[in-house]
């Protein structure tokens, strides 16, 4: 069994992770709306 001593940087990783990846969505524009279709991607592939 692991000790919370070592769980804990894996935890504070994962959170980091999903407001990275939460903020990365966001700024692509996939919240509803015209841009969802592909404009932010459409941009980032050239």
């Amino acid at each position: 069994m692991m000790r919370d001593d070592a769980l804990a940087p894996v935890v504070a990783m994962m959170l980091i992770l999903a407001v990275v990846v939460t903020l990365f969505s966001l700024e692509l524009g996939l919240s509803p709306g015209p841009q969802a279709a592909g404009g932010g991607r459409a941009s980032l592939a050239g």
